[in-house]
């Protein structure tokens, strides 16, 4: 029974595309036409609100064109109260373990701004602010100036040492032993979800964090684990320190680990049930991973 009401469904407007500012307007619509229909006949305008709340439920919208006009008319400060904040859908920021509802049965998306709490960086997902990336990476020889550009380049031989061991482990991406030195955890402590579009691993009594794609946790895995071999201080670090500086690092990425393709970077349009924006993605041409996602207003912000 369920799969034949399931087909009934609009799925592009319901289920987890339903835009629930677009819901919220078209009840409000369905209760004035009923109560304009029950002032005529009482039973007509219960009829009316029933079946135009059957209509909302299976097509998503009562009036036609309601996305459209809530995406162009509405504020995007109100839609974002009820949309996924962009990037959400990629990668997240590391949660710490007694903020991460999923330890005690509560589910929780992983928001990938900085904490809203007031709690010491090191009780959060939020990166010490004692510790810049550049000069990090820097000091532990992974980058260096570019010779033509006014900008920071791969060192050579971090380059090659870090597609060796993406190319070790391209086959085994989700096995624990690989996963466990991103949290400092055991590996009988990792557990893998995947979905379409992202990786999420949860470290038991240590925290979680969503990858936008096997390719960048394979990424991401595959330099901490050369770094954790070669210097102690980059080991010194505190998962929640080490994870930001990873996922910054993939924008360093010379080919795909997954395909050995072209990584390419560019603006991209989003779309998501309430709302679109511009990216800046990383991706590869060839398979079409995508590496890195970062909201294009936040790098204009950067620029200003």
């Amino acid at each position: 029974m369920s799969t034949r009401v399931d087909a009934l469904k609009q799925s592009e407007y319901t289920g987890e595309n339903r835009c629930t500012p677009c819901t919220v307007v078209n009840v409000c619509i369905a209760a004035v036409l009923s109560v304009a229909a029950g002032w005529l006949v009482p039973l007509l305008g219960v009829a009316v609100f029933g079946l135009s709340l059957l209509a909302i439920y299976f097509r998503g919208y009562l009036v036609p064109g309601t996305p459209t006009l809530t995406k162009q008319y509405f504020p995007d400060r109100v839609l974002a109260l009820f949309d996924k904040a962009p990037e959400s859908n990629s990668t997240g920021g590391f949660v710490p373990a007694s903020e991460d509802g999923a330890s005690t049965g509560t589910s929780v998306s992983a928001d990938d701004g900085d904490s809203t709490t007031d709690a010491p960086a090191s009780e959060t997902g939020a990166p010490d602010p004692d510790v810049v990336p550049e000069q990090l990476l820097a000091d532990l020889g992974v980058v260096e100036p570019c010779e033509a550009v006014d900008d920071l380049c791969l060192t050579d031989d971090f380059e090659r040492s870090w597609l060796d061991v993406t190319a070790k482990h391209r086959d085994g991406i989700t096995d624990p032993a690989f996963l466990a030195p991103l949290f400092d955890a055991d590996a009988q402590g990792i557990e893998t979800n995947e979905s379409e579009d992202s990786v999420a691993i949860q470290a038991t009594g240590i925290g979680r964090q969503r990858w936008t794609s096997e390719g960048a946790l394979l990424a991401d895995a595959a330099a901490n684990e050369l770094l954790l071999a070669e210097h102690g201080r980059w080991a010194a670090l505190d998962p929640h320190q080490r994870l930001p500086i990873l996922k910054a690092l993939r924008s360093f990425l010379p080919v795909c680990p997954l395909c050995d393709g072209e990584i390419r970077m560019g603006n991209e349009t989003v779309e998501s049930c309430c709302r679109s924006w511009e990216v800046v993605a990383v991706a590869c041409t060839d398979c079409e991973t995508r590496y890195l996602e970062v909201d294009a207003r936040r790098i204009e912000g950067v620029a200003e």
